[in-house]
């Protein structure tokens, strides 16, 4: 498969296909919605149904490690001041 790579300093290592800066989680997340490969294809000229599957099939392998980002990482001077959920009272008609 050596249409995808993992290079730390393209997007952090994450894979991409060669020669891109194209994330292959991105391009098969939008697949597995439901995007059209017609579509894909104006939003990605180089991409092929083979890249595609080489794509799924990568995935498949080798499954992101990752775990989301939390709050406190990004805005590390933002604090949590409560737990509780407000929610709209609801109207009777």
């Amino acid at each position: 498969m050596s249409n995808i790579i993992e290079d730390p300093q393209i997007l952090h290592g994450a894979p991409c296909f060669n020669g891109t800066r194209v994330s292959i989680e991105n391009v098969v997340a939008s697949r597995r919605a439901g995007v059209p490969f017609d579509e894909l294809k104006t939003d990605y000229p180089f991409l092929t149904e083979r890249l595609l599957d080489e794509a799924e099939a990568y995935l498949k392998d080798h499954p992101p490690t990752y775990r989301p980002r939390r709050v406190a990482e990004i805005y590390p001077d933002l604090r949590l001041i409560s737990r509780t959920i407000v929610r709209p009272a609801k109207t009777s008609d």
